[in-house]
């Protein structure tokens, strides 16, 4: 609340009425009982570009001359070497999607992403195809809007780096191999309050390949 207007102020007062408004109590995170950890693949261009993916395939790529390379599609690696190919999957994100990020992944920077799920997308939380009451249909089956049986859910992710690690200690590698630091994430339309998550996250570096291929 930022301010009011008086409509009706009555009459008949003794003394001129009073009204203050006090300030929302401070609010204060809580601790969870133990870690949460989750996988997160970050690339970085040549460029500078940075694209968080939900998954990345490493191994020779089809198109000739089949050099080792990072892809975001099984399919663009080459078909006869697939059983020494790797795949990196990140549970936690939306299955086949990339998301650029904005800002600099070094010491002392940030980098800040959002994660979307539209109100009708198959990996949205509040969409289940087989139950009439969260499958974005009326009774008669045809498509309701954004609001009705879902909501749009964004995830707000900011990755804070730091010259040391958060979590106190010396990490072998720590600004070349390994890099980390504070991690915060705002996640609006899955409640009617936005849930905000505070934590602390290590990059390990497992390729200097700077081109993605999609």
């Amino acid at each position: 609340m930022t301010g009011f207007t008086i409509t009706a102020g009555g009459s008949g007062y003794g003394l001129s009425p009073k009204v203050t408004i006090a300030a929302s109590p401070a609010q204060s995170g809580t601790d969870t009982p133990g870690r949460f950890k989750v996988r997160t693949l970050l690339h970085v261009a040549d460029s500078g570009v940075t694209k968080l993916l939900s998954k990345a395939y490493l191994g020779p790529l089809a198109v000739a001359p089949n050099d080792y390379g990072i892809t975001t599609s099984q399919s663009l690696l080459k078909s006869s070497d697939l059983a020494s190919a790797r795949r990196i999957s990140a549970a936690h994100l939306p299955a086949g999607r990339v998301f650029t990020g904005s800002g600099n992944v070094t010491s002392g920077s940030s980098l800040a992403c959002t994660i979307s799920l539209p109100y009708n997308d198959p990996t949205n939380p509040f969409v289940h195809p087989f139950h009439p009451d969260h499958d974005n249909k009326d009774a008669r089956f045809e498509a309701v809007g954004e609001g009705v049986e879902s909501y749009t859910v964004n995830r707000a992710v900011t990755f804070t780096f730091t010259s040391t690690s958060p979590t106190g200690g010396v990490v072998a590698g720590w600004g070349s191999s390994v890099i980390g630091g504070t991690y915060r994430e705002i996640i609006t339309g899955l409640h009617s309050s936005s849930i905000q998550l505070d934590g602390t996250f290590e990059l390990r570096r497992v390729s200097e390949i700077g081109t993605l291929s999609q």
